[in-house]
């Protein structure tokens, strides 16, 4: 699957088989990230009461990198207080993955990941 990745004929083929594996592997089960803060949006329009977007370092994987977007989604329960989480902040978060998928836009790679029903670990 990997090897696809790099040749732009079956990196679509390729990108579809890992986000399928990751279906089934990865969505829903519990992990714990550390990243830095790089956005922080203390509303999140009524469907989260917070996220954070995680730092966007690119995955790097066998001689490639692609970008990568990662949110941290947290329930009104489990939401940071205002202001406690700063752009730039160290933190670890645990939450459900939600999101775990890898796509092609413009012949680029882009891994795409999610936690929801987040919790912070070092508020």
């Amino acid at each position: 699957m990997v090897r696809k990745l790099k040749d732009e004929a079956t990196m679509a083929k390729g990108a579809a088989e890992l986000t399928r594996y990751f279906a089934r592997s990865a969505i829903n089960k519990w992990v714990v990230v550390h990243t830095k803060a790089e956005a922080v949006d203390p509303d999140n329009n009524g469907r989260n009461a917070a996220r954070i977007r995680a730092e966007s370092v690119p995955v790097t994987w066998d001689g490639g990198t692609m970008a990568r977007l990662s949110w941290l989604y947290f329930p009104a329960s489990n939401a940071p207080a205002a202001d406690s989480v700063k752009v730039g902040s160290e933190i670890a978060v645990y939450g459900q993955v939600r999101r775990c998928e890898i796509v092609v836009e413009q012949g680029a790679l882009r891994f795409d990941f999610d936690l929801w029903k987040a919790k912070m670990e070092n508020p």
